[in-house]
């Protein structure tokens, strides 16, 4: 009887232990089914993040040109701005050097 009872603690520990590997079979399996769902969603986090990546760099691009573009612009106006004070500048200093010579001549001053 000892020889069948330890033969029955033996079968009872190797069952034991068989259910516990089990468990950490299936504890890993969920693990891994996790693994797999969060990499999933990584990988779809990461696509997002690379498109909006190319898309402010398209963004940026285009600003880039809108700046250039504008920056011609102020500076052909800047231009214009110059040259119209610079002709009203001239045109004031022939109109006082020209009036009273016109007020001389027509009214006699």
């Amino acid at each position: 009887m000892a020889l069948n009872d330890a033969i029955h603690t033996r079968l009872d520990n190797l069952e034991t232990a068989v259910r516990l590997m089990s468990d950490r079979v299936v504890a890993l399996a969920d693990f891994m089914e996790r693994l797999v769902v969060l990499e999933e969603r990584n990988s779809f986090v990461v696509t997002q993040v690379k498109e909006v990546k190319d898309g402010f760099r398209e963004s940026i691009g285009e600003l880039k040109t809108q700046h250039a573009d504008l920056e011609k612009k102020y500076t052909a106006l800047n231009e214009k701005v110059v040259r119209l004070v610079t002709l009203c500048s001239v045109s004031t200093a022939v109109i006082s050097a020209v009036a009273p010579l016109l007020l001389k001549k027509f009214v006699g001053l």
